[in-house]
């Protein structure tokens, strides 16, 4: 897959139509159940189906060629409906002919990596549990991001995992260890049995099932980017990074660092697909169209994370705002099923696309109340 593709879909489980055009980042926006997570799975179908049908051979499963086998497997149990005799896929208008694919097996290496919503549950032992402890209740997005970290942890991690040395951006982890983790340090404890623990400054070590929310569900994350950097695994042909609510259970200060690990992987030339409830993702690339649009100075994009003190921050900000094409789109579900619709311009009317695909809609509201309450305050003033 590259920059520009399109992808056209038709009667995909609860999405009616959509076209999606990829840039370099491309975001998805819209209510729960409404597609996205769907639309994702499909996406990495389309990109790697045949390292998914390695894998799944590698584990011993045998589908027989039957299309409403191979969906189970993949989605997992249920989900066989997700493709009707009227369903259709079209990449830069030729057909995908999904019947045709889960038949061949061409040994093509892995060009896109997801992240799934779910990720926490790959870590509910404190261990990355392995792609074969999973039922078919499982998807296969997840039981594969499961199997990834699980092989990091092997082979790829020191004894301290997070804040770390030489990975990223030093300044930036800083900023993420005092929003998340109050200067606890996560580390991989190596006793009877290894696990990821959290110890405390006072040498004090928690299992990860007593951590806060939000310190469980950005550990699986960090993990992932720490995947995509690591020299001892062979992913070399992934070019896709595909990760499903990045500012789950996060505070909107840990969002920003989040958002800067994201921008430096689009600066080192990955393409990032992203869904989203957070109308701060959102802000932040409306902030770099109009910085574009105005032909502004690239620093202003760092403002918005006070971030212009970050040592080797000014040519990101540079490469992000001069290079990288930046693609939104909503799905607004109705009573016909989810269409999805470009909000990429802000030149387009309505109000899903004034209010984000509805993210900033009870904002909106809430700005409009006290503005009306003021103002009957003024004409009761005005009246005595």
């Amino acid at each position: 897959m590259q920059i520009n593709d399109k992808i056209e879909v038709k009667c995909l489980g609860q999405i009616a139509k959509g076209t999606i055009k990829l840039g370099d980042l491309t975001v998805l926006v819209g209510p729960q159940g409404s597609g996205k997570t769907l639309f994702l799975q499909w996406l990495k179908l389309i990109a790697d189906s045949d390292a998914i049908i390695k894998v799944l051979k590698k584990y011993g499963f045998d589908w027989e060629n039957d299309l409403s086998r191979f969906l189970t497997l993949y989605f997992g149990e249920g989900m066989s409906h997700l493709w009707l005799d009227n369903s259709e896929i079209y990449i830069n208008d030729n057909i995908f002919q999904i019947k045709t694919k889960i038949t061949q097996n061409h040994n093509k290496p892995e060009t896109m990596f997801l992240m799934p919503a779910q990720r926490v549950i790959t870590l509910r032992t404190g261990w990355p549990l392995p792609f074969s402890d999973y039922g078919i209740d499982t998807s296969f997005v997840t039981k594969n991001f499961s199997e990834s970290m699980r092989q990091l942890m092997n082979w790829g991690t020191s004894e301290i995992i997070f804040p770390s040395k030489g990975k990223f951006n030093q300044e930036l982890i800083k900023l993420l260890n005092a929003s998340i983790f109050k200067n606890a340090t996560v580390v991989l404890e190596k006793g009877l049995q290894k696990r990821i623990m959290l110890e405390l400054e006072n040498k004090k070590r928690l299992p990860f099932m007593v951590w806060s929310t939000g310190q469980r569900e950005f550990v699986p994350l960090l993990l992932g980017l720490y995947w995509l950097l690591s020299t001892n695994l062979k992913k070399n042909q992934v070019k896709w990074v595909v990760i499903e609510e990045p500012e789950m259970g996060l505070h909107p200060k840990a969002i920003s660092a989040v958002l800067l690990f994201l921008i430096q992987l689009l600066a080192q030339g990955y393409k990032l697909i992203i869904s989203t409830h957070s109308a701060h993702v959102l802000d932040v690339v409306w902030a770099i169209q109009e910085i574009k649009r105005n032909q502004a100075t690239p620093e202003l994009f760092l403002e918005i994370f006070d971030a212009c003190l970050l040592n080797g921050f000014q040519e990101t900000a540079h490469e992000i705002v001069n290079n990288k094409q930046f693609k939104t789109y909503y799905f607004s579900d109705d009573e016909e099923g989810t269409h999805i619709k470009d909000i990429s311009e802000l030149e387009l009317s309505g109000e899903e696309i004034s209010c984000w695909g509805g993210l900033t809609e009870f904002s909106s509201k809430i700005a409009h109340v006290v503005a009306k309450s003021a103002r009957q305050n003024l004409i009761k003033q005005f009246q005595r």
